[in-house]
This record gives C-alpha cells, sequence and structure tokens, in this order.
C-alpha cells in the first residue's frame, strides 16, 4: 500500500490498516498528549491522543524520515544485551 493508497481511505479503513498492516514503533508524551508511531510499508501513521480526555483528535501520514526525529532522540540502545545476547 502506498501513503497516496491510505489517504484516499475513510477512517474506518485507515484504522483497520493500521490494526491489521500497522508496525508499532514507538510513541511518545508532549504534554497533555500522547504521539503513537506506527509503519505501513513506505510511509508512517502517527496517531496523536489526548491523554485526559482519552480522545483520539488526529493523525499525520508521512514519508519523509525526518519527522522520525522526536522519537530517534528518546530511543535508547543497551549495548551491553546486545552482547550478552549473542
Amino acid at each position: 500500500m502506498t501513503l497516496h493508497q491510505f489517504n484516499k481511505l475513510d477512517e474506518i479503513e485507515q484504522a483497520d490498516i493500521i490494526w491489521e498492516n500497522g508496525v508499532l514503533l514507538g510513541s511518545r508524551t508532549d504534554g497533555a498528549y500522547k504521539h503513537i508511531l506506527y509503519q505501513i510499508d513506505s510511509f508512517y501513521v502517527e496517531m496523536h491522543y489526548h491523554i485526559e480526555h482519552s480522545e483520539l483528535i488526529g493523525a499525520r501520514v508521512f514519508a519523509n524520515p525526518d519527522h522520525l526525529l522526536p522519537y530517534l532522540a528518546q530511543m535508547t540502545i543497551n549495548l551491553q544485551e546486545l552482547l550478552i545476547s549473542q
């Protein structure tokens, strides 16, 4: 599926695609909002939730990896764990 095809779907169909094919990559909190990032094929979907109201307030669909920076900045890799597991 391409980003363009995904954008042509209605919200229910998009939610089904995210649920069935989306790979959860991470989440982050920004004040009163939680952002959850999924990858679908060659693009990303970032879901925006209002924490206090437990409400989905929107989504952003993108292919530009520059938009991943807020997630990459908070990721850490424990090299010790990787070495021990080998």
